[in-house]
């Protein structure tokens, strides 16, 4: 039996980066994942309550706007990458079509098991230039953040989307489902 010898350090430490960067492109969470809500058909399942109080002070969830396109970012403060996901999604707001209301819903503190205060939201609607009408708090979330998703004016969900998504992309992804390019999925309705 022949002997390898001794495996040199760089081999050892490289081997697991190697892996680690592997399964990180090839996660399959990135990208379109739909929740049990949106197969069961969204606003027209019957569970249509709100998520509470906007910062604005209005009542606010997916399934206000009847006839109308939402687009939903779901973020939170301990969330790394939602900072630069929300000042993509206040510009596609500031540029996105009339009959789309962009909503932003804040599911974590400065921890993962803590709500963000009211005293967050409002610095979250200062820091990225959001309307306050569309901001709230779901108290904490398990959801992968960053996410997206888009409410048809039928109240389906069209489209759920895990990962960033550039000003740009969003609103080449509401032209598109918009001008009848791209259609939403069928979840057997």
């Amino acid at each position: 039996m022949t002997s390898l010898g001794p495996i040199p350090l760089w081999i050892l430490t490289a081997l697991p980066a190697a892996l680690l960067a592997t399964a990180c492109a090839a996660n399959p969470a990135v990208g379109e994942v739909y929740t049990d809500w949106d197969r069961a058909g969204g606003c027209v399942s019957g569970d249509t309550q709100p998520w509470g109080v906007s910062v604005g002070g209005a009542a606010l969830g997916p399934c206000m706007f009847p006839g109308r396109f939402v687009w939903i970012t779901y973020d939170a403060l301990w969330c790394t990458n939602c900072d630069r996901q929300l000042r993509a999604t206040g510009a596609a707001a500031r540029r996105g079509p009339e009959n789309t209301v962009f909503v932003v819903v804040v599911g974590g503190g400065r921890h993962p098991h803590q709500s963000a205060t009211p005293a967050d939201l409002r610095e979250r609607v200062r820091a990225f230039e959001l309307d306050p009408l569309h901001v709230v708090s779901e108290g904490t979330t398990q959801r992968m953040l960053p996410q997206h998703a888009l409410i048809g004016p039928d109240g389906h969900t069209w489209l759920r989307h895990v990962g960033e998504l550039d000003a740009d992309a969003m609103l080449a992804t509401l032209d598109a489902f918009q001008g009848g390019g791209r259609q939403p999925p069928a979840f057997d309705r």
